[in-house]
């Protein structure tokens, strides 16, 4: 309504050396108003999406792109947004462990300084493209840590990324790029990651073997390179029987699809009874 006013949200941007990086690491974390007066009522601690950026990106790309700050304020949500480089949310096979870091080290840390809640109902895991693949690798790998994940025009099929990084174009300069990535993750893995332990749908396996399955949301634009691969991969969790929401919708690899998906994502979990 004109006038009325709305709820605000205080953005934390924190520094601090982090064992697992190897040197000092950003985070930004968007907390509900309230969260430092003891005079505001406020729910503690926190439920907490905790929200992946993709390939080139890092911390603050959710904050300059999204509607985050928006979903946060309405949601009574803390939402944090770590920075990961170009690591597939992997501990590197040539650089930094950033999976134990984003798993372990970091929840640790901000649950030691914020009112962040550590129960698996209260905690939430999402991102896009590369953090799509991270969204799964994290999610499926930790299925007892996070009640639902959510994974937008995700990086599915990183076997075969890596085997188009290879053999299309080789010698191009977007090609070399990409090989420098895959074999600083991966290592020798990086041209025979199908039915690795960096295959998703080995992950999912998995997953259904130990009868933990997190529910999961995904999403993609119809006109992304990335659409067959999750199409696909779509069907293949279905089949195997996850609680698994679908759906997609026109738009391409970019922020017009990824902010219609991230407050899809939320009416999911509002669906599930989780917020």
């Amino acid at each position: 309504m004109p006038g009325s006013k709305r709820p605000k949200v205080s953005l934390v941007r924190y520094t601090f050396l982090s064992e697992c990086v190897g040197r000092q690491q950003d985070v930004n974390i968007l907390l509900p108003y309230g969260c430092y007066s003891d005079a505001v009522p406020a729910q503690r601690p926190y439920k907490t999406l905790w929200l992946l950026h993709g390939m080139s990106d890092d911390r603050e790309t959710w904050l300059r792109n999204s509607v985050i700050e928006t979903i946060a304020r309405e949601n009574d949500l803390a939402v944090v947004m770590p920075d990961a480089a170009n690591s597939f949310y992997t501990d590197m096979a040539y650089g930094p462990r950033y999976y134990t870091y984003v798993t372990g080290e970091l929840p640790r840390v901000l649950r030691g300084l914020l009112p962040l809640s550590d129960k698996k109902d209260d905690n939430f895991l999402a991102g896009f493209s590369m953090g799509g693949y991270g969204a799964f690798k994290i999610g499926l790998t930790k299925p007892d840590d996070f009640a639902a994940i959510g994974c937008f025009s995700s990086a599915v099929d990183v076997a075969r990324l890596a085997k188009d990084a290879f053999s299309r174009n080789p010698d191009s300069v977007q090609s070399r790029d990409r090989q420098a990535i895959f074999l600083s993750v991966f290592g020798g893995e990086a041209q025979k990651l199908s039915q690795s332990s960096h295959d998703i749908r080995v992950l999912i396996d998995q997953c259904n073997a130990e009868k933990k399955q997190p529910p999961i949301f995904m999403s993609c634009g119809t006109d992304d390179y990335l659409y067959a691969d999750n199409v696909s991969f779509a069907e293949y969790v279905q089949k195997k029987g996850y609680d698994v929401t679908w759906t997609d919708g026109p738009g391409a690899h970019d922020w017009n699809v990824w902010n219609r998906d991230i407050v899809r994502f939320v009416e999911f979990l509002k669906n599930k009874g989780l917020l």
